[in-house]
């Protein structure tokens, strides 16, 4: 006889016995266990057959699973049998890929690709790879199931690319979905790689151009302007806000600030000391060539020591990186990616380019702030070797302090349109 709501509150576990078994029909049992006292547990459980051996399952326990909820899960576990399946391997798969890609989100996804994929990859790869994802395609369809997007989705993603003049970027960011998807693809997340109905979509890539800068006085007051407001907006992370004022308050290469660290970070001296050996890559040859000291020193200013101390009190006391990752998995190994910045900036409809806060520091501070060239060349790392470069280095670290403060003096006056006043300098001795 079928069971009814009223039988299953009813049901208790025969005396004596350590498992009480009440069929419904078609295999689906509730099964009562007896515990310690007076307690006991109800569950659903499902009995088949495939291929001549006779399996168990757990479809879940009362009253949590309901009577009608126990047989549309019975039902269904029936229908994959009946067509050659076994619902207990669909199940151990489902949890070995939430295992993987937690809740199977396009950033879960990404992130648990990253993760299998780094071993074949070299580390510059996987770090580019990244980079691309996290500023183009997390912010918009991070949290939204991997299965849920479409073809439709993606080339509104490479439309939005393409309108900042970054064609090239587009054909990146899509190659980097492309291996998300078949990942998913490969985990049975998804039926087939939509990536791959849009990748000829892609317009041709112009001509490549030397990085960009704003050098328009009232064009980069309003760009600050929009920056100060940034984090505002929905779906825009502080960090990135952050990390993109830092860019313009150090004047330094994007992938030093983006890879800041808290143990580089002196408070009580309002310093950020680089040792040139914690650079790797194309950025250590440059700096190393410039460099006279095992370490790079640069000042901080009012405006950053505001800066720094707002990551302080948002980043957690694990994380080593003062601009870490967007996305909170990933904070305690990798920092924000190199061209979130500029993406960002670009967003807000402006050309100017992460690298270019470095040709504006050079300008503004020598067209506006008077200040001459041989000493606004160290701050920048792009110094002189040699018995030149140790003198220029001597003769100008005293005045880097003020250099940097008169820089961020700078930026506050165009965002706030204000007039900019020339530097004054301390008379020789």
């Amino acid at each position: 006889m079928k069971l009814t709501d009223a039988k299953v509150r009813a049901a208790r576990p025969t005396p004596g016995a350590a498992r009480t078994k009440i069929a419904d029909g078609k295999g689906l049992a509730l099964e009562i266990d007896r515990l310690s006292g007076d307690r006991y547990a109800k569950r659903w459980t499902l009995r088949y057959r495939l291929r001549g051996v006779e399996k168990r399952m757990v479809l879940g326990t009362y009253p949590e699973l309901t009577l009608n909820d126990a047989r549309e899960r019975s039902a269904k576990a029936r229908r994959e049998v009946a067509d050659g399946g076994d619902p207990l391997v669909t199940r151990q798969r489902e949890q070995e890929r939430r295992k993987a890609v937690g809740d199977g989100t396009f950033a879960d996804v990404a992130a648990a690709t990253l993760e299998a994929k780094r071993e074949g990859w070299t580390p510059g790869y996987a770090a580019k790879w990244w980079r691309y994802i996290e500023a183009d395609l997390i912010p918009s369809m991070g949290a939204r199931a991997v299965a849920d997007i479409t073809a439709q989705d993606l080339l509104r993603e490479i439309r939005r690319i393409e309108a900042r003049g970054v064609v090239e970027i587009a054909k990146r960011v899509m190659k980097g979905a492309e291996a998300v998807f078949s990942h998913a693809l490969a985990l049975g997340m998804v039926e087939r790689n939509p990536v791959l109905d849009v990748l000829p979509l892609i317009k041709t890539a112009p001509p490549p151009k030397p990085h960009a800068a704003v050098f328009d006085r009232k064009a980069l007051g309003a760009m600050l302007r929009d920056l100060r407001d940034y984090a505002s907006a929905p779906g825009r992370h502080i960090f990135v806000q952050h990390a993109a004022l830092a860019q313009f308050h150090t004047a330094q290469r994007p992938a030093m600030v983006n890879g800041m660290r808290w143990e580089h970070i002196d408070l009580k001296r309002r310093e950020w000391r680089v040792p040139l050996e914690t650079m790797k890559g194309r950025l250590a040859a440059k700096v190393r060539a410039a460099a006279v000291s095992r370490v790079h020193v640069v000042p901080l200013s009012r405006q950053m020591m505001t800066i720094i101390e707002a990551q302080r009190a948002a980043v957690p006391d694990d994380v080593p990186f003062v601009f870490p990752s967007t996305v909170a998995s990933r904070q305690r190994t990798t920092p924000i990616s190199e061209n979130t910045v500029g993406h960002a900036l670009q967003r807000l409809g402006f050309e100017q380019s992460a690298h270019g806060t470095r040709s504006l520091f050079l300008t503004l501070m020598q067209e506006d702030a008077k200040v001459a060239f041989d000493h606004l060349d160290p701050v920048l790392a792009h110094g002189k070797s040699g018995v030149r470069g140790a003198y220029d280095h001597a003769q100008f670290l005293e005045e880097r302090p003020a250099i940097m403060q008169r820089w961020s003096d700078l930026l506050d006056a165009l965002r706030d349109g204000g007039k900019v006043l020339p530097m004054r300098r301390k008379s020789a001795a």
